[in-house]
């Protein structure tokens, strides 16, 4: 075999009806305005993207988040992302540093590329935490260290932002900063980039811009680094997907719409889940992580139509992303009906 085998991923089909509360989706789709200037697009997807577009794109991005455009590159999906960064790191850091629980398919990818990964323990509460003095321990020997803020699975901030870039000042080699729900956060390293080159904010538009489908994720680091990420992906997103990115980074009304939905429903959901007596841990993301009485709880719903992940912390969790208000009734519906 010329590849080591690697497990495949589990996409699932949905039976008709099924509520998915399982991939931490947006449980609606992106402004009709956003799909006009896609459709235009698609017109023309036998050409490459032209420069104005990409810049464009780049542009909004670093608009919405407060940087130079030079800072940003696009990247397809937040997966694609890690996978390039893991590349491009391989040749200097012969392993990553990661949270004990995180985004599974950073410790994949590392495998996948021949990188030793190395996991630091987390601390269980009502907040999760992590480690610091190992993480910190470990930033110092060296490698390059990967860390989800917030957290996927537990939802919480592993380090505030000022420890963030502590540990980029006192890390031996690269720190990248998962960002993924970092619009239902609010809280960012990417205005350090600039000044800590070592320091990268990794980001998709899969959440809160409701464009999981489309796969677009950026990157905003210091100039030399995002140049260098533009040069190995020169057209890292399609056409419609550069017309999204503009609309809906130029003018987010959408995210901010649904951030607070989701805000509003993730109390609900918190809240009603107590009363029945699941342990319910605080998140700063569009998911919950919940623990229960039943042993694998993700099998007993999926037989009532509700899908919800499976976490490796224990069988007795499960991580729920909060849909739209109609999803989360029949979630709540459901576990009623299955505690008694």
């Amino acid at each position: 075999m010329i590849v080591d085998p690697l497990e495949e991923y589990p996409i699932r089909d949905y039976p008709q009806g099924a509520v998915r509360l399982d991939l931490n989706e947006s449980p609606i789709p992106p402004p009709r305005r956003v799909l006009e200037e896609m459709a235009r697009e698609l017109e023309r997807v036998n050409r490459y993207p032209e420069a104005r577009l990409i810049l464009e794109a780049r542009r909004a991005l670093a608009e919405y988040s407060g940087v130079d455009p030079g800072m940003v590159a696009l990247t397809g999906g937040g997966d694609y992302g890690i996978l390039t960064l893991l590349a491009l790191f391989k040749g200097r850091w012969d392993r990553i540093i990661v949270p004990a629980y995180t985004y599974s398919m950073t410790p994949h990818l590392a495998r996948a590329l021949g990188i030793r990964v190395e996991s630091i323990p987390m601390v269980e509460g009502e907040w999760w935490g992590i480690d610091e003095d190992r993480l910190f321990e470990e930033a110092r020997r060296g490698g390059a260290i990967f860390i989800d803020v917030p957290n996927n699975p537990t939802g919480s901030r592993l380090l505030s932002t000022r420890r963030l870039v502590e540990l980029a000042e006192e890390a031996r080699g690269p720190v990248v900063v998962d960002e993924a729900y970092y619009d239902f956060d609010g809280e960012s390293v990417a205005s350090y980039t600039g000044s800590h080159p070592n320091l990268v904010s990794l980001r998709t538009m899969s959440k809160a811009f409701s464009l999981a489908g489309m796969r677009i994720g950026y990157i905003i680091a210091e100039e030399s680094v995002a140049r260098t990420l533009r040069a190995v992906a020169p057209f890292p997103v399609s056409r419609p997907g550069l017309a999204a990115i503009k609309v809906l980074a130029g003018d987010p009304v959408h995210v901010r719409s649904l951030v607070g939905m989701v805000a509003g429903e993730r109390r609900r959901l918190k809240d009603a889940m107590q009363e029945m007596g699941l342990r319910v841990y605080n998140s700063r993301t569009n998911f919950l992580l919940v623990d229960t009485p039943i042993e694998r709880p993700y099998r007993v719903l999926e037989e009532l139509g509700i899908y919800v992940k499976r976490t490796p912390i224990r069988e007795t969790m499960m991580r729920v992303t909060v849909g739209a208000p109609q999803d989360n009734d029949a979630l709540l519906r459901a576990l009623a009906k299955v505690l008694g």
